[in-house]
C-alpha cells in the first residue's frame, strides 16, 4: 500500500488546500516509509563527515586543552604542597624561635634580677657601713662636744665657786683647785642618778 504523494500545483498553493490535503495524507515527510532509505544514505554520510572533522580537528584540540588544564591543575597542587611545607617549616622555625626569645628573656630577666638584688645588697651594706661611721663620727664629735662643755661648766661653776667663797668668806680659792672640787661632786651626783 503504498501511497503516491503528488507535487501541489500553483494554484493549490494559493488557495491552502496542498497543505490540508498533505496534512491529511500523513504528517511530516521524514516520517513517510517511502523516502527512509534515502534518508539513511544521508543520515550515514552526515555521520561520517561529522565524525571526520570531530575526530580530526575539534576532539585534539579538545584533548589538549583538557591536558593542558590537567597539567596546570598538577602544578598548581604541587606548587600548593610546596608552599605548605615551606609555611609549616616556617612556622615551627618561628615558633622555636619565639621559644627561644622566651627562654632569653626569662633568662636575662632573673639575671638582671639577681644582679640588681646584689647591686642593692652591696649598696645597703656600703651605706650601712657607711652610716655606722658617720654615726660613730658624729657620736664621738657629741661625746668631744659634751666634754668641752662639761669642762667649761666646770670652769664657769668653779669660777662662780671661787667668786662666791671670795665675797662671802673673804677666802681667794685657787681656780684649778675649786675646778677639781666641782668634777668631783659633779661626778658623785652622775654616779647617784
Amino acid at each position: 500500500m503504498a501511497e503516491v504523494v503528488a507535487l501541489a500545483t500553483p494554484e493549490e498553493l494559493s488557495s491552502g488546500t496542498a497543505h490540508t490535503e498533505h496534512a491529511k495524507s500523513g504528517g511530516l515527510p521524514q516520517f513517510d516509509p517511502t523516502s527512509f532509505s534515502s534518508q539513511l544514505v544521508w543520515l550515514a554520510l552526515v555521520f561520517a563527515f561529522l565524525y571526520f572533522v570531530f575526530s580530526r580537528f575539534s576532539l585534539p584540540k579538545i584533548g589538549r586543552v583538557v591536558e593542558t588544564r590537567n597539567d596546570k591543575i598538577n602544578l598548581d597542587r604541587d606548587t600548593a604542597e610546596r608552599l605548605t611545607a615551606e609555611a609549616q617549616t616556617t612556622m615551627e622555625a618561628y615558633e622555636k624561635s619565639l621559644a627561644q626569645a622566651r627562654n632569653e628573656s626569662a633568662r636575662f630577666h632573673a639575671e638582671s634580677a639577681d644582679t640588681i638584688k646584689k647591686q642593692t645588697e652591696d649598696a645597703m651594706k656600703v651605706f650601712a657601713e657607711k652610716s655606722e661611721k658617720q654615726l660613730k663620727a658624729t657620736e664621738k664629735r657629741l661625746e668631744d662636744g659634751k666634754a668641752q662643755v662639761m669642762d667649761e661648766m666646770h670652769t664657769i661653776a668653779a669660777e662662780i665657786a671661787s667668786a662666791a667663797a671670795e665675797k662671802i668668806v673673804g677666802i681667794s680659792t685657787d681656780l684649778s683647785a675649786a675646778k677639781t672640787v666641782v668634777q668631783s661632786v659633779n661626778s658623785k651626783l652622775s654616779k647617784a642618778a
